[in-house]
């Protein structure tokens, strides 16, 4: 599979790949994942089933600090035009050092299977993803993309960088390579 590796250097440009850095510098981006270690590290915005029919959409969060993160007070959110709400990390939940997590974005229709379910989807054309701090709206971590092919994540490598690689083998919970 080609995968082509971007840089996120200049706003507002869509690679053929579909990840398009955003409005705000690489450098902010560097500085919130200085200041927690906790980045958004993979996601998948259609076509791939994590244990259940059909074809979830799912964010990976990766934690590069050398201390547990505590996620409560955080939200996750997928702009894609459509007015969906962001979703807040329940109370208690943690992220180890080095630790994945991956967070199913299908509405919430599959609860009690222990694993985190955000109430929105990824859009399949032009959005973002933002992970706030619900208290404050501090930016911690985002990216924005262009057109997401069935089945195609696109991934941070090597985990936790500021470079992104769209049409990346699909690793949710494991490390994205080198």
């Amino acid at each position: 599979m080609l995968s082509l590796l971007l840089a996120c250097t200049a706003p507002d440009v869509t690679n053929d790949s579909g990840v398009r850095d955003g409005d705000s510098p690489a450098a902010d981006t560097a500085l919130a994942t200085d200041a927690t270690g906790l980045v958004l590290n993979e996601f998948l915005a259609y076509g791939f089933s994590y244990g259940y029919a059909g074809g979830e959409d799912w964010v990976e969060l990766y934690n590069a600090a050398p201390a547990t993160v505590d996620l409560s007070g955080l939200w996750l959110w997928a702009d894609d035009g459509t007015d969906q709400l962001p979703w807040r990390f329940p109370d208690g939940s943690t992220l180890a050092p080095g630790g994945y997590l991956v967070v199913i974005c299908d509405e919430g229709y599959v609860e009690g299977d222990g694993l985190l379910h955000a109430s929105f989807r990824i859009g399949r054309q032009d959005g973002s993803l933002e992970l706030r701090d619900s208290a404050t709206g501090v930016l911690v971590d985002w990216v924005d993309y262009g057109f997401q092919p069935s089945g195609v994540s696109s991934a941070r490598v090597p985990d936790g960088a500021a470079t992104w690689v769209a049409g990346a083998t699909s690793t949710p919970g494991v490390t994205n390579g080198e």
